[in-house]
């Protein structure tokens, strides 16, 4: 986690670590709602299949906050995909995303 935080381009003055959030997207609003108004970098665990569903189903609540998506880091196919959310779903559109995921969103740059 924090080898994410610190490659990520997302300040790191302030963070909240979330673990995995909730699989049903319904559990997953109640989960990540009380974190929406904080002007800190949320980190959280997800799994490759779910990755889009997830980011699609909180973009309502982040609007356009900034991404970082660590895939495999300290490892050979080590990847950090960084944006705004539409330019991260965008890239991930036909993308196949496998291995350890670490999720970080922002306010600010």
């Amino acid at each position: 986690m924090t080898t994410a935080l610190a490659i990520s381009g997302l300040p790191c003055d302030k963070f909240l670590f979330l673990g995995f959030p909730p699989r049903k997207p319904g559990k997953q609003l109640h989960f990540f709602e009380p974190y929406a108004s904080l002007e800190l970098t949320l980190i959280f665990y997800d799994s490759p299949r779910r990755l889009l569903k997830t980011l699609e189903n909180r973009k309502p609540l982040f609007g356009d906050w900034n991404i970082a998506i660590c895939r495999e880091l300290t490892k050979q196919h080590e990847e950090v995909i960084r944006g705004n959310y539409t330019q991260v779903l965008a890239k991930l559109e036909n993308k196949e995303v496998l291995g350890e995921l670490t999720i970080l969103l922002s306010q600010k740059i």
